[in-house]
């Protein structure tokens, strides 16, 4: 319990409210800041131990060695790891520092909700990861092969592995406007193939009618013939 800090009670009154709160906001900042250094020093540890693991797997360089560096759009597997376990092993460490203090804070629960959206970000993260390493693999073989277009083929191919597991994912990664933004990328590629199909129908129609005139044309004796043959008939 505060004692009294002046002799005169008016004065404590107003005075003792302030020098709790003050007392409470260093509190407060010491915890927090001592929560996020200690975050940082176990992510820090985590990190380089997770780095020496895959290095000793070989992991990025079997990457490199299948030519699927460029697969993750320019990020290296160790790097999207890193960052990943730096963020949630801090965030943890500060969620925990709030918690300490008043565990019925809004940003605990605010915390915890991210802590939570980290965890099926992960899962989203191998599975795209997963779907365009495969993808890189695939258009790697068609490129090597002697097919016809094989480099637009191949482009093809990622493109639509990389499409398809967006459209599955959007929905984890953006809780909100993700689900809305899937059915959209649904709707535009059936209007794509619906406009190619289109084009390929009339490309194609267009050309059978030249042909067609062309060998008419070519062919116009024999046919009058045919015809009188048939109206004698």
């Amino acid at each position: 319990m505060v004692g009294p800090i002046t002799n005169i009670a008016q004065v404590d009154m107003w005075l003792i409210p302030w020098v709790d709160a003050i007392v409470l906001a260093v509190i407060a900042a010491v915890t927090l800041a001592v929560a996020f250094v200690i975050g940082k020093a176990v992510a820090n540890a985590v990190d380089t131990v997770i780095k020496k693991a895959l290095e000793k797997a070989k992991v990025e360089k079997w990457i490199d060695e299948q030519n699927l560096s460029s697969a993750l759009l320019g990020f290296r597997l160790t790097q999207i790891i890193s960052i990943w376990v730096r963020v949630f092993i801090i965030t943890a460490a500060i969620g925990t520092g709030f918690a300490l203090i008043q565990s019925d804070l809004l940003i605990v629960d605010l915390i915890n909700n991210f802590l939570d959206y980290l965890g099926t970000l992960a899962s989203s993260l191998i599975l795209i990861g997963a779907a365009l390493l495969i993808a890189k693999y695939i258009s790697n073989q068609v490129k090597e092969g002697d097919m016809l277009f094989s480099t637009q083929i191949a482009g093809g191919i990622y493109l639509a592995i990389a499409y398809f597991v967006a459209v599955a994912t959007l929905p984890a990664l953006l809780p909100g406007p993700g689900a809305q933004i899937a059915t959209l990328l649904t709707y535009l590629l059936m209007a794509l193939v619906v406009g190619i199909g289109l084009a390929i129908g009339l490309a194609f129609g267009l050309g059978l009618k030249e042909v067609i005139s062309k060998s008419a044309l070519k062919n116009q004796s024999a046919i009058e013939k045919y015809v009188v043959k048939l109206g004698r008939k």
